[in-house]
C-alpha cells in the first residue's frame, strides 16, 4: 500500500455511458483504500446526492471518490475545470449537443447551455471570465460567465470541430476540424487570424507553457511547430495509434503510444529512441486521455476501462518511474472513460458568487434608480458627466 501522498487535486473523468466521477485530495489521508459498504450505492443521479453517503471511501495516494452522477444522454466528450479558481467549476460537454456547468464546491448544478447543433468536442475556459467551446456543428463560441451568454460565434470550418487549445495569454486559440485545416482565432476581436492546410486531420492541438511552440496529433504522428513562423521543429511517429499528447514543459512531451505505456519524449533534441522515456501502468490497457495540472510535473492519466494515474514525471525521468496513486472505483460500474480534467484546489480569499445560465439575462451595469442617486449625492461636486463614481458605456467607474 503507498503511503506517498498527491497534490491537493481534483479529477473528474466523463465516461461513455454518459456519466461523471470525481476525485479530490482528501487531506492528510496516507492512501488507504476502504470499500463502500454493504448496499451502498456507487452512482447517483443528482448532484444533491453527491458521495459520500456511507463513510470514506479513499482511494491509494489519499484521493477520494467524492461524485458520480448521470450527467449527459450519451457519451461524455470533453470536460474541463476552471483552473483559476481551483477546479470549483466545471463543465462538460456531450453528445447531447449540450453543455451542463456545475459547482463543486457547492456540489450543484448550475445550469446548462444549449445553443450548439451537434456534439461538443472540446471545453477550455479562458481564464476566469470566458469558457470556449467547440461541436461538431463547424462553430466555436465564446461565453460570458457572469450571465452565461454568448457573446461570439466563430465560423469558418467546413466539417465538425476535432480539438481546440487556447494560448496561454488567453488572447489566441488553435481549432483543429474534419476539414483537415487549423485555424488560428484571435479571440479579443472574435475573427479567424490564419488557416493552415494539412493532408490529414488534426485530431489534437496543445501549447506549450509559452506558446512559443505547439503540437499537432495525427493519428500516429505528432509535429512540433514554433509559433513564430510556423516552422516544423520535431516529428515523432509511432507504428500504432496515439490516443493523447500534452506538454510536460517545454523541451518534454507525454503521450500514450502502445497499450499501457505512456512515453515521455525530448522533442528538442534530434529524433532518436534515446530521447523517448516509456513508463508502463503495469497493466496492458489502452490510454485513452491525459491531462496536466497547471505549472506542474503532475500528470492525470486514463485508460478506457476505468483505471486513473497520478503521476509525478521529474525532468530527469526513467523508466523506474511509477505513478503516485492508481484509482479504481469506477473500473466495477464498468463505464469507460471518454476524457479527463485536473486542477489543483486553491483557498478562495474572497468570498464567490455562482452565476448561473439565465433564463433571461442579466446585466451588471448600474440602474436608473441608482444612478439619479449618485448623481443627486454627488451634483455639487460635479462638473463634467465624467466626474468619480460615473458608469461608463462598458459598465466600469470613470474617473478624472
Amino acid at each position: 500500500m503507498s503511503t506517498v501522498q498527491v497534490p491537493d487535486v481534483r479529477v473528474t473523468v466523463g465516461t461513455y455511458e454518459g456519466w461523471l466521477y470525481g476525485w479530490e485530495h482528501d487531506n492528510g489521508a496516507k492512501g488507504n483504500v476502504e470499500e463502500p459498504g454493504a448496499g451502498s450505492e456507487v452512482h447517483s443521479s443528482a448532484l444533491s446526492n453527491f458521495m459520500p453517503k456511507s463513510g470514506p471511501r479513499l482511494d491509494d495516494g489519499g484521493m477520494s471518490l467524492v461524485f458520480a452522477l448521470e450527467a449527459h444522454v450519451g457519451v461524455v466528450r470533453c470536460a474541463t475545470l476552471m483552473e483559476a479558481k481551483g477546479g470549483d467549476l466545471l463543465a462538460t460537454g456531450g453528445e447531447d449537443e449540450s453543455i451542463r456547468i456545475y459547482n463543486l464546491k457547492k456540489r450543484r448544478e448550475v445550469g446548462e447551455l444549449v445553443q450548439h447543433t451537434g456534439g461538443i468536442t472540446s471545453l477550455k475556459f479562458v481564464g476566469k471570465k470566458h469558457l470556449l467551446s467547440a461541436s461538431e456543428d463547424k462553430s466555436l463560441r465564446i461565453w460570458r460567465v457572469s450571465d452565461w451568454a454568448c457573446v461570439h460565434v466563430l465560423g469558418g470550418h467546413k466539417a465538425g470541430i476535432t480539438s481546440l487549445a487556447v494560448h496561454p495569454s488567453g488572447r489566441l486559440a488553435l481549432s483543429g476540424s474534419k476539414d483537415k485545416t487549423m485555424r488560428l482565432w484571435n479571440l479579443l476581436e472574435g475573427r479567424c487570424a490564419y488557416i493552415s492546410r494539412f493532408k490529414e486531420v488534426p485530431e489534437n492541438i496543445v501549447w506549450s507553457p509559452s506558446g512559443g511552440s505547439y503540437a499537432v496529433l495525427f493519428r500516429s504522428k505528432i509535429l512540433v511547430y514554433r509559433t513564430g513562423d510556423g516552422e516544423i521543429t520535431a516529428k515523432r511517429e509511432c507504428k500504432g495509434r496515439i490516443q493523447d499528447v500534452l506538454f510536460l514543459s517545454e523541451e518534454q512531451i507525454v503521450y500514450s503510444s502502445v497499450f499501457g505505456v505512456l512515453s515521455v519524449w525530448l522533442h528538442t533534441e534530434e529524433n532518436d529512441e534515446k530521447n523517448v522515456v516509456d513508463l508502463s501502468i503495469g497493466v496492458s490497457e489502452r490510454i485513452r486521455t491525459l491531462q496536466k495540472l497547471d505549472n506542474s510535473s503532475t500528470v492525470v492519466s486514463a485508460t478506457t476501462n476505468g483505471l486513473v494515474h497520478v503521476w509525478d514525471i521529474p525532468h530527469d525521468v526513467s523508466e523506474s518511474t511509477k505513478p503516485l496513486a492508481c484509482l479504481e472505483k469506477i473500473v466495477a460500474t464498468g463505464s469507460r472513460i471518454t476524457c479527463i480534467t485536473a486542477a489543483l484546489r486553491k483557498s478562495p480569499q474572497t468570498k464567490e458568487t455562482d452565476s448561473a445560465p439565465p433564463k433571461r439575462q442579466e446585466s451588471n451595469a448600474v440602474t436608473p434608480d441608482e444612478k439619479h442617486k449618485k448623481k443627486k449625492k454627488k451634483k455639487k461636486k460635479r462638473k463634467s458627466s465624467a466626474a468619480e463614481g460615473d458608469v461608463g458605456h462598458d459598465g466600469k467607474k470613470v474617473k478624472r
